[in-house]
């Protein structure tokens, strides 16, 4: 797989979901394909946001090297040219994010591996970048290196340590990088293969969990669909 990197280490057997509202899973299934978003319109400010001494020294390195970026340049290209899918770690159910795509009673989750989400992006036409986000204070600024354009986006603020996050990037860093779209759908070969089942909220009615596995099987794709473990929790 010369043409994805990964953090070092990561376990390709690794279980991952994606929360979905019903819109963007229908989205997934007409489509074959995986959205991606551009890194910039996340709303999260600090996201690939350059920690205050790696900004001093780039600055600084321009003293020696003019032609190179400052870090106001490289932090644009790093966040204009990443197109990004989020996913969560673990199989353990995570209320917040349930609440927080789509509800905790209309809300989906497309579960896969890494090895899956690896052989999906194989083929894409940009290079890509499996990352198990390390969630940091940016302010206490964490000894880091960062050599490659996708390099800070490995980071998020601990605020968001509950998303458990692994993200796939697709790199359009090289060439006319500012022409990147605000997102973009990238094919999966086979989406068989590639989900191994749906979850659905766990506060959804009987009717709705129905629905999406008529979907599902109407597509194709005949996977197990089940109510999410919460649902069975007792008060």
């Amino acid at each position: 797989m010369d043409h994805v990197t990964a953090t070092p280490g990561l376990d390709l057997a690794q279980v991952v979901r994606r929360h979905l509202d019903l819109t963007k899973y229908l989205d997934l299934l007409r489509g074959n394909s995986l959205y991606l978003r551009r890194a910039d319109r996340f709303p999260d400010r600090l996201e690939g946001a350059l920690t205050p001494s790696i900004r001093r020294a780039m600055n600084e390195g321009r003293s020696e090297h003019p032609d190179i970026e400052t870090a106001e340049q490289f932090q644009l290209r790093s966040r204009v040219g990443a197109l990004v899918s989020c996913w969560t770690m673990g199989k353990a159910d995570n209320m917040a994010l349930w609440q927080l795509y789509g509800g905790a009673s209309a809300s989906i989750a497309v579960v896969t591996t890494v090895e899956q989400l690896a052989m999906a992006s194989i083929d894409w036409p940009d290079p890509a970048y499996i990352y198990q986000v390390k969630y940091i204070d940016h302010m206490s600024d964490p000894d880091m290196i960062v050599g490659h354009y996708t390099d800070m986006l490995q980071y998020k603020h601990t605020a968001y340590a509950f998303e458990q996050e692994l993200r796939v990037i697709a790199s359009r860093h090289r060439g006319n990088w500012q022409d990147t779209p605000e997102g973009v759908r990238l094919p999966i070969p086979n989406l068989k293969s590639f989900v191994r089942e749906v979850i659905v909220a766990p506060e959804a009615q009987d009717w709705y969990v129905d629905l999406v596995a008529d979907v599902s099987a109407k597509y194709g794709l005949n996977v197990p669909v089940r109510r999410s473990d919460l649902a069975h929790v007792q008060a």
